[in-house]
This record gives C-alpha cells, structure tokens and sequence, in this order.
C-alpha cells in the first residue's frame, strides 16, 4: 500500500523506523518488544492476536534504501514474513510512504485468505499512521 502524508520526510522517518510505536499506532493486537540492536539493526519479537489465529515471531529490522526492512528469524506459526517501508518526497513538502507486508502461515489456512486480511491490514495501517503524523 502507498499513501501520501502532509508531514515532512525526517518525521515520517523517525515515526516508521520504530517498530514499537507504529505498532502502538495501529494498536490492532500487535505487540512489538525490542529484543537487541546489532549494528545498525534491531531484534523484535511482535505477537500478534488475530481472528485468523495468534501468532508469534522473532525478526531483525534493518535500514535499506529509503526505508526499513523486516525479516523473520524464527516462528513456530510462519513459513515466512518480510515487510518494508519505504519514504520518499512528495510535492509541497509531503511524504510518500510505502508499505509491503509478505506472510506465509505455518498452518492451514488459504494464502488467498491471507493476502486479502494482510492487504486491509496494510491500509488501515496507513490511514491510522496519516492521521498520527498530520494530526499528533
């Protein structure tokens, strides 16, 4: 998902590399404790209570150009999961900002299933995260 923001880049940085307020931001069931920071990246654990089911995992969140990724380490509950923020300007000063969320469930349920809650997720997300950085 994309969104523009009426918000300057420098904030939206400080705001979407910080796993632990963006999920207080979405305030969706997520919960996101920093575990370690090795270098320039950082070790979360996030559990996250679901309809579909509640899920656990351990991942490292790294600087990358424009933006920050998130790569699983361990989960007894996925196969696989990244996400990405990306920033870049926009005109008069706004932010553009990106999100991509991949997850695979190690568990039974339809990958269609998945991507459609993950696409809303992601989008609810966003306008959640406009209102916090134009109007907090």
């Amino acid at each position: 998902g994309a969104i523009v923001v009426r918000a300057p880049i420098d904030r939206v940085r400080s705001v979407v590399s910080d796993p632990v307020l963006v999920s207080r931001i979405d305030n969706s069931g997520t919960v996101v404790q920093l575990l370690d920071s090795k270098g320039r990246c950082t070790s979360i654990r996030a559990t996250v209570t679901h309809t579909i089911a509640s899920i656990a995992y351990d991942a490292e969140v790294c600087p990358v150009d424009s933006g920050w990724r998130t790569r699983l380490v361990k989960s007894d509950d996925l196969q696989a999961f990244e996400s990405v923020w990306r920033v870049r300007p926009a005109v008069n000063g706004h932010t553009m900002v990106e999100y991509e969320v991949r997850t695979i469930p190690d568990f039974a349920v339809p990958q269609f299933v998945v991507d459609r809650q993950t696409r809303s997720s992601v989008d609810r997300l966003l306008k959640k995260l406009q209102v916090h950085l134009e109007d907090g």
